[in-house]
């Protein structure tokens, strides 16, 4: 998804499309924590569960069962969240759509 600069950047260029795409998504099944000293980190695989209801990243909904592995690290400073990264199994979703990256990416490249 590449990062964001603020909230509205996070809603705009990552909420917004992916709510559309699936507007029955269910999530937080972060059944893992763990930290140590200020960073943390939360995952579930899978964390979120949802139907594919609408184009997403120019895959076209196909009305099917999905789910989504993600982990979300964070650095805390002064008691405040500072930093949170977030990793999205898009591989893995992607597949789950009829995508494979990996033969895509190659014949995109010529290979």
């Amino acid at each position: 998804m590449g990062s964001n600069y603020r909230w509205e950047g996070f809603v705009k260029d990552h909420c917004t499309p992916f709510l559309a795409a699936f507007p029955d998504r269910k999530g937080s099944h972060h059944y893992c924590r763990i930290g140590d000293g200020n960073y943390a980190a939360v995952s579930g695989w899978p964390s979120m569960t949802m139907t594919h209801q609408g184009p997403y990243l120019g895959v076209a909904p196909m009305g099917r069962a999905l789910t989504l592995r993600v982990i979300d690290f964070y650095r805390c400073a002064d008691g405040k969240i500072a930093e949170n990264w977030v990793l999205l199994d898009y591989m893995h979703l992607m597949g789950q759509m009829g995508l494979d990256l990996i033969a895509h990416s190659n014949a995109m490249s010529g290979n």
